[in-house]
């Protein structure tokens, strides 16, 4: 984790297509896979930067269990085990960002609120195409999230972090202003593989870039 797909969650919405919560509102500016794989941290030398509270606006997440980061549309499915404190910082804000991302989706309104779980890039491209939404397009259903991976890609004081997920989005559902249904099967209602770039600010972890792996390759 846009109405939910990606490349461009948002741009594919437009067009009749499909992105997902995180993954449905930006596009993917990124490469189609990670070209390098960074050892975890020392957790000696991210402790202080990890354990600082995430600011209330962007911490929706109560907890790491897949309950406790889930909501009645956004179900969290599974998360990894043995995750550090940086990495746990990360999913949580992984997390925030997606709930926020796909909130906008499904309801078409409160695109402010993604000022509070990303940066540019990926915050200027949620508000272009959240700006070219039409009007009164929404999306019901519940979307379902497995957490495949977090890893820490980069080390502290520029920490970042790259969160893998599979979305099933097979339970959405995308009506027009006036309530037809307008879903398109080939790009909405599938099995979408994403991975999200999380940068640690002094703000908190927040998105500042994504891109799709596969679509229905994953599973959940």
């Amino acid at each position: 984790m846009i109405s939910v797909g990606r490349p461009s969650r948002w741009a594919l919405v437009r067009y009749g297509t499909a992105l997902t919560g995180c993954l449905a509102l930006s596009a993917c500016s990124g490469s189609p896979e990670s070209s390098t794989t960074v050892p975890p941290l020392d957790s000696s030398a991210t402790q202080a930067v990890t354990q600082e509270p995430v600011p209330s606006a962007s911490a929706s997440p109560t907890g790491l269990s897949p309950q406790g980061l889930s909501t009645d549309r956004y179900v969290v499915v599974s998360v990894p085990p043995g995750l550090d404190a940086a990495q746990r910082g990360a999913l949580e804000g992984y997390v925030a960002y997606d709930q926020v991302t796909w909130d906008i989706w499904f309801t078409g309104t409160g695109v402010e609120r993604a000022d509070a779980v990303a940066i540019d890039p990926t915050l200027s491209v949620v508000r272009k195409n959240y700006a070219k939404h039409p009007a009164g397009q929404t999306t019901s259903g519940t979307v379902r999230v497995a957490v495949t991976s977090v890893v820490i890609t980069s080390q502290a004081p520029n920490l970042t972090a790259e969160v893998t997920v599979c979305a099933d989005q097979r339970g959405l559902v995308k009506y027009d202003a006036d309530g037809n249904d307008i879903s398109n099967p080939n790009t909405l209602q599938g099995m979408r593989e994403m991975v999200v770039v999380m940068s640690y600010t002094e703000n908190g972890w927040k998105a500042s870039d994504e891109w799709q792996k596969s679509w229905n390759k994953c599973a959940v």
